[in-house]
């Protein structure tokens, strides 16, 4: 049962300040002001008096912006994809637009309003007050209007027993209702989407988000890695591992790329291979050319290889007097780039 007041003509604009104008209500939106009124209050067309006063404030009118005027075309996010939060946004554009209303000649006051404004917010059309209490929440206004209480047999226990009973009601409802909406959301969010699936020990990229202090990130590197995919939690998380020493990683799929850079270990045993390949023929040239026959020798406890004739002659202690350099066959790939690259 819910009791309203019928509110005399003299006192309907006060209660309409109160309603709209007052920081415990924000300077909200036509249906959640009417909102808060037909739950307290009623008189003869109330609606048309309730949206003429707000359609004729001043203060909405010089804060809050024309969806129309500004083009803005409100989208909902997909299925973990923050760039459109259909909740966080809207929450920000209200909150401002009720700040504005009070602290328009004074910036420096805003965190004084926002305990006031955020009771306005939660206690609003869409409030989530009643199903955590279980009853209407109690506004300026009531202090002027108080609802008075006609069950005088009710007593403590009873009334606890009876909002215990409908808040279970309700707890069971909102489950309901909350499950529906995620699948109806997943559905449309999915429906245009083909996601990109990647497979275990797959190599990619991962986008670098990190803003770290006196770095530009436009200048910066967008993806790290590569990393490898040891865990495919589900279509949306996998567990990476860094090719490079350092921490695993749990992420969303929206932030990987394929990399088709080979894995570490190949690419160095591929060029180790093309490398001993080449050695192998510059050194028959070498040999045929100038006539140099030069086994496998040892010198002292190491097996080493003689790679240049007389035609190369690296400043280092390891040349014999006959112009031929030996190197150990640990260091053959590095010391082979060097040869390559020297006239």
């Amino acid at each position: 049962m819910r009791f309203q007041y019928v509110v005399p003509n003299a006192e309907r604009p006060e209660v309409l300040e109160k309603i709209h104008d007052d920081p415990f209500s924000g300077y909200l939106g036509i249906d959640k002001t009417f909102e808060k009124l037909t739950t307290r209050f009623s008189w003869p067309n109330y609606s048309k008096d309730a949206t003429s006063y707000v359609t004729a404030c001043e203060v909405c009118a010089a804060v809050k912006a024309s969806k129309a005027y500004t083009h803005i075309k409100r989208l909902r996010t997909s299925a973990y994809h923050p760039q459109c939060d259909g909740e966080t946004e809207p929450f920000n554009r209200t909150l401002e637009q009720m700040l504005a209303c009070y602290v328009a000649d004074n910036h420096k006051e805003w965190d004084k309003y926002l305990p006031k404004l955020a009771f306005a917010y939660n206690t609003a059309v869409h409030a989530t007050l009643c199903i955590v209490y279980g009853r209407q929440p109690k506004l300026p206004i009531n202090l002027l209007f108080p609802t008075p209480n006609l069950d005088f047999n009710l007593t403590a226990d009873a009334y606890a027993s009876k909002v215990h009973t409908h808040l279970l009601k309700c707890y069971n409802l909102v489950e309901k209702h909350s499950q529906s909406k995620v699948n109806k959301f997943k559905f449309y969010a999915d429906k245009h989407v083909r996601p990109a699936s990647y497979v275990t020990d797959e190599r990619v990229w991962l986008l670098n988000e990190r803003k770290k202090k006196g770095i530009s990130k436009k200048l910066s590197r967008k993806w790290s890695g590569p990393y490898t995919i040891i865990v495919k939690l589900n279509e949306n998380k996998y567990k990476l591992r860094p090719d490079k020493p350092g921490k695993k990683k749990l992420v969303h799929v929206n932030r990987l790329k394929k990399c088709n850079s080979p894995p570490p270990n190949v690419r160095y045993d591929s060029i180790l291979e093309i490398t001993k390949n080449s050695l192998e023929d510059q050194l028959s040239k070498e040999s045929t050319r100038k006539g140099i026959n030069q086994p496998r020798e040892t010198m002292g406890s190491q097996t080493t290889t003689p790679i240049v004739s007389t035609a190369y002659q690296p400043e280092t202690d390891k040349g014999n007097n006959d112009g031929t350099f030996w190197i150990d066959n640990d260091h053959l790939t590095l010391q082979s780039q060097e040869v390559f690259s020297s006239p």
